[in-house]
């Protein structure tokens, strides 16, 4: 096996081939073809790549919810779809202090917390419905005494909303929830991180209940959910959407004011620093990471004639320091953004399809500049969308496409055919593939359409 394995990096060694270390993607999916696919929330792997959350929607409002995960290059390793309908979007993705992973989103009437491995098994999961009611936790943060705090709305008899805080200890069980609001304005609470003295900041909307107008609140209480203070910005088409801590113990707030993407830096106290606004053009911030002492990265959707998604860097005074545009035109959104282990940065969102309701998962990887450098930056059609997983494997694999295609055909290096199979037209591909008796090394998929055409799908045997 180790003489295979010195050959197979001979080989590789002498191949004009793309560097697996790779800085940038930009990739759809569509794990499950029959169905719409959305992500909301990422997280780098311990061990290498990223895991991903959303939800899997069949186009007529049932959700459920999804898990993915996806190696450094953007290649699918393995998907979970968990309660089939029971559950519905994962909101948002932590990784937690024994290096398992942390996901809430609503179950039903209720908020669910689940803990996962690194291969997405389930460790453990509850439903919290706090006081009875309908709730949807939208954000999880792990907090110091090893519990967690959750984030979202309930619902309040008769008519209203309340937004809502949620503690659980370490295994999921309910310690205490706090809802807040007024009952002639509906609620959510978006966003929910620990600060350093252990209390609370979070950030969401506050709307008029006949939903003409909302106004983003920014809200700090202590470690038991008692209101310190709530602040209020804008008084239209306005909401938070992401929180950090500055390193003066103040906080910084993306979202919108009157409908424009703005973050706003404030002192310990809630008090406005400054306000700064993103874009000329409609538009949200959907997602805030604290790059280093000094800077923050900002994931801005436009939702003008041009829709597209823009990252951006800042310095603690609002100043952008460089911004990169990507996919536009398209209905691309990216709803997360979070750090990567080389430097770079990693967005999670989805792409839209009106016409037919089965939207793709969108994820963006870029290099500490925000550039995408690879050749994986050109995004195939809805209908060319092709997953290959897991990639790398050792002969035993999945092939899942929503496109038309009439055969495909597996070949090594040498383009020798080692696989060739009729494909029905119409019925889209879903096909396990058990290559024996293969040497370590580099293969092709290739996938003919009945109209002339192919695409290709490089994968690794190891």
């Amino acid at each position: 096996m180790k003489k295979q394995l010195l050959i197979f990096l001979s080989i590789l060694a002498g191949l004009n081939l793309p560097s697996f270390g790779q800085t940038g993607f930009e990739k759809l999916y569509a794990p499950y073809v029959n169905q719409g696919n959305a992500a909301f929330s990422v997280v780098p792997s311990v061990q290498s790549g990223y895991i991903i959350t959303g939800t899997l929607n069949d186009g007529y409002g049932n959700e459920s919810l999804l898990l993915m995960k996806i190696d450094p290059d953007g290649n699918i390793i393995w998907t979970k779809d968990y309660g089939q309908g029971d559950y519905g979007q994962g909101k948002c993705i932590r990784q937690t202090q024994d290096n398992s992973y942390i996901v809430c989103g609503s179950a039903g009437e209720g908020s669910f917390i689940l803990k996962i491995d690194e291969n997405g098994d389930t460790l453990w999961t509850r439903i919290i419905s706090p006081n009875g009611y309908t709730s949807h936790a939208l954000s999880i943060w792990p907090i110091s005494d090893g519990g967690y705090i959750m984030s979202g709305y309930i619902a309040v008899p008769p008519l209203s909303t309340a937004w809502v805080l949620i503690k659980t200890n370490s295994i999921g069980q309910l310690m205490w929830s706090r809802q807040y609001g007024d009952p002639h304005y509906d609620y959510m609470a978006i966003a929910v991180r620990e600060t350093s003295n252990h209390g609370l900041i979070t950030t969401g909307e506050r709307s008029t209940q006949n939903g003409d107008s909302s106004t983003l609140f920014l809200a700090k209480t202590d470690s038991l959910g008692e209101l310190n203070w709530v602040k209020y910005f804008g008084s239209t088409i306005s909401s938070g959407e992401s929180v950090l801590q500055a390193p003066d113990g103040g906080y910084l707030c993306g979202g919108m004011i009157e409908e424009y993407a703005i973050v706003i830096r404030t002192d310990p106290n809630g008090d406005t620093i400054w306000k700064k606004q993103l874009l000329p053009d409609p538009s949200t911030v959907y997602s805030l990471y604290a790059d280093s002492d000094s800077t923050f990265i900002c994931c801005v959707n436009s939702y003008s004639s041009n829709t597209f998604v823009e990252l951006m860097k800042s310095d603690l005074s609002g100043n952008i320091l460089w911004s990169q545009s990507y996919t536009q035109g398209l209905y691309h959104y990216g709803f997360d953004v979070e750090g990567t282990p080389d430097g770079g940065y990693i967005i999670a969102g989805e792409k839209k399809t009106y016409a037919t309701r089965m939207n793709s998962i969108y994820i963006i990887k870029t290099d500490g500049n925000g550039s995408i450098t690879d050749v994986d930056r050109h995004l195939p059609a809805p209908g060319n969308i092709v997953n290959l997983f897991p990639n790398p494997n050792r002969g035993d694999f999945r092939v899942e496409s929503n496109g038309d295609f009439d055969q495909m055909e597996i070949t090594d290096l040498l383009s020798r055919t080692l696989f060739c199979d009729r494909l029905d037209v119409g019925s889209g591909l879903h096909k396990n593939i058990h290559l024996h008796d293969q040497q370590p090394g580099v293969y092709f998929l290739k996938l003919n359409k009945p109209g002339g055409g192919s695409l290709y799908q490089k994968f690794i045997v190891w």
